[in-house]
């Protein structure tokens, strides 16, 4: 799985405006590099509910 199968999929679950995620190992498949960039990108969309 690459990073773009990994953000389509999240991108799905936002745009169903889910109160929770779960998460089972979101970015094991994931290289380093873009594991902290899913990391990041998963703490934006954290700061953006409160």
């Amino acid at each position: 799985m690459h990073m773009a199968d990994v953000l389509f999929s999240i991108a799905t679950i936002l745009s169903m405006t889910p109160d929770i995620i779960l998460m089972d190992e979101p970015s094991v498949v994931l290289e380093e590099k873009n594991r902290s960039n899913l990391i990041h990108i998963l703490n934006q969309f954290d700061h953006l509910k409160k």
